[in-house]
Order: C-alpha cells, then sequence, then structure tokens
C-alpha cells in the first residue's frame, strides 16, 4: 500500500494544523526548519518503518522487492513538504 494508515493521519493533521494556524504568522526561518525535518526525515521515517512493521506481520516471507515502495515514501512526503512551503510563503505574501 502506497499511503499508509500513518499517512492519512498525518494529511489530515496538516490540514487542521493549516486551518488552525492560518491566521497567525511564524518566522520564516522557524517555520523552514521545522517544515525541513518534519518533512524531510521524519515523517518519512516513521511512516517506514511503520509499513515495515506492517509488512513484516502481514506476509510470511519478505525480500527486497516486496518493500521496494516503502523507498518512494521520502519522495512523496519531500514534496508534501515543498508543497506546504510553498502555500505558507503564499500566504505571508499576501499579509
Amino acid at each position: 500500500m502506497l499511503i499508509g494508515y500513518f499517512d492519512i493521519i498525518i494529511l489530515g493533521l496538516l490540514i487542521v494544523f493549516n486551518i488552525l494556524f492560518w491566521k497567525k504568522r511564524i518566522n520564516g526561518k522557524i517555520g523552514c526548519l521545522i517544515i525541513g525535518v518534519l518533512f524531510g526525515v521524519a515523517f518519512p521515517y516513521f511512516s517506514m518503518k511503520i509499513e515495515l512493521i506492517r509488512a513484516k506481520s502481514e506476509y510470511e516471507m519478505i525480500d527486497g522487492f516486496n518493500l521496494l515502495y516503502t523507498t518512494l515514501r521520502f519522495p512523496m512526503y519531500w514534496l508534501i513538504g515543498i508543497l506546504q512551503s510553498i502555500l505558507v510563503h503564499l500566504h505571508d505574501k499576501q499579509n
């Protein structure tokens, strides 16, 4: 499964946090650092770990090809982080 339960929860929380904090200004450097760390390393790492645990409990025999799609978690979250940064930047430019 390319998008797991953890990914759906993270995307839902991202939408909720965007709605809650849309009117507040966050320092650009701190915001970029937070987005970079979360979407660059933390979220894809935990997402991949959760998916590996799920696959280990689901499949009897696991080989590298069965788990090849888990490496796509990093580029997926990088793309979401870039889009989030652009969205925040455009919002800050308007205000």
